[in-house]
């Protein structure tokens, strides 16, 4: 049953019961009022007759001057009944000895076609007066009473209902949107907006709740394909540089085993690129691990690294391998961090390598460390050749590549870009990619100080 449905029913419900319970109080209420009256009638007629000398004839006179219609009539004791007034009822029968003997306390009520009410008066030799009123008014007043119970119940229940469901029409419009859209999210639609809405009942909180859920599954999902695709070409490419090297020690492999290199120069040769290719797959699978290392483990740092020293060497090792290169630095001095050492000097070092490995020997480089307002701000710029446009645009995701801008002639495993990446999000900083104003590539590294 849906929600809409199930209020008002509990609305019609509530309605009834309280209803029945008010009205049914108020005509109970109503009758004992009335009967009461009669019961004081016939009490007041009962006292005027008490002492008297001729009860019988003083109940049938005061019984004309009182305001409530009453019968008198006389019951000898095993006799015929006597009706003395105009009757107020239908005598069908006369009282039962315990009806007659209850009656002279309290008033009685006597069942049947015309029901009525009496008081008796025992005479001498257990004749009574019997003094009685009609019920039919009472029960006249008692049945309209129980229409109009009925009919405002009725009302009651209809504008009840109504007012339910012009309150919470907003909130079920509401949570029935909600139920669609959890519908369809339900059936893999990724795309589904759930609108916010103001206001502060628990479907407003509700909504701005799943709304905030829905959101950070789209990201999730998002992230998640993202990954999925990135690990993909990842698989790929490197399968395709452990392919290289493996193919070419499988075919010198092969040459030397059937001894057709019998020139001992050509051996060397051979051993030569045999032992290059070893090297380079182990260049490649010690990145692929120190990748896969970045990817999982959760960071607990508790050494503090001194940042500029460890520039300050990197730039130094450069001026010293390329003494042609003009390099212009501005470190600042005392800039710490808690982190990794190993992982730092792993960062920078790709970060200078690639300079030394993608550029001209004489290109010159640009190098500046700064710290303010808890950040730290590495930018490293080169005049070489730079990246394709591409690369720029698509920033951080071609981080998780292989570097296909560049050769792998100049050696390398070509995942530089994707280890230094690693290693700065791992830090809580990151990356970006520009052009330096010396026109090459550069590397804007900001860390947290």
């Amino acid at each position: 049953m849906k929600l809409r449905s199930r209020l008002s029913l509990a609305t019609a419900s509530i309605t009834i019961l309280v209803s029945l319970s008010i009205g049914a109080a108020s005509i109970i209420t109503s009758e004992r009022s009335e009967i009461d009256k009669l019961d004081s009638v016939m009490g007041t007629l009962l006292t005027q007759i008490l002492h008297s000398e001729n009860p019988l004839g003083d109940a049938f006179y005061y019984s004309q001057e009182l305001s409530e219609p009453l019968a008198v009539a006389l019951l000898p004791e095993g006799g015929q009944l006597t009706l003395l007034t105009e009757p107020v009822g239908t005598f069908e029968q006369p009282p039962s000895p315990t009806a007659l003997e209850q009656a002279r306390v309290r008033g009685i009520d006597i069942n049947g076609k015309a029901p009525y009410r009496i008081r008796t008066f025992q005479l001498p030799d257990r004749e009574y007066i019997i003094i009685a009123t009609s019920l039919s008014d009472v029960q006249a007043t008692r049945s309209k009473n129980i229409q109009t119970l009925f009919g405002f119940i009725l009302v009651a229940v209809i504008l009840g209902v109504l007012l339910i469901l012009f309150f919470i029409r907003r909130d079920i419009s509401k949570i029935e949107l909600l139920v669609d859209s959890a519908t369809k999210i339900s059936e893999g639609d990724s795309l589904v907006e759930i609108q916010s809405t103001s206001g502060d009942s628990e479907v407003d909180r509700l909504t701005v709740a799943l709304n905030k859920m829905v959101t950070s599954l789209q990201h999730a999902v998002s992230i998640e394909k993202e990954s999925a695709s990135r690990m993909q070409e990842f698989l790929g490419d490197a399968s395709h540089e452990l392919r290289t090297p493996l193919t070419v020690i499988k075919g010198y492999v092969e040459l030397l085993s059937k001894a057709q290199l019998v020139d001992p120069e050509q051996s060397a040769r051979a051993y030569s690129r045999l032992t290059s290719e070893i090297e380079r797959m182990e260049f490649l699978i010690r990145d692929l691990l120190l990748l896969a290392e970045l990817g999982q483990k959760t960071p607990e740092f508790s050494e503090e690294i001194d940042l500029s020293e460890l520039v300050n060497t990197q730039v130094n090792d450069l001026k010293t391998l390329d003494p042609m290169r003009k390099i212009e630095s501005m470190i600042s001095g005392d800039i710490y961090l808690n982190g990794s050492n190993l992982h730092l000097q792993q960062m920078l070092a790709n970060a200078f390598g690639n300079i030394r490995r993608h550029t001209p020997s004489d290109a010159p480089v640009e190098v500046s460390l700064t710290s303010s307002h808890g950040k730290i701000d590495l930018q490293i710029g080169d005049g070489g050749p730079g990246l394709p446009t591409r690369a720029y645009v698509e920033g951080r995701q071609h981080f998780q590549r292989f570097d296909k801008s560049r050769s792998r002639e100049t050696g390398g495993s070509g995942l530089g870009m994707s280890i230094m990446s690693g290693i700065i999000s791992e830090h809580g900083g990151s990356l970006e990619l520009g052009v330096s104003k010396l026109g090459g590539l550069l590397l804007e590294i900001t860390l947290p100080a």
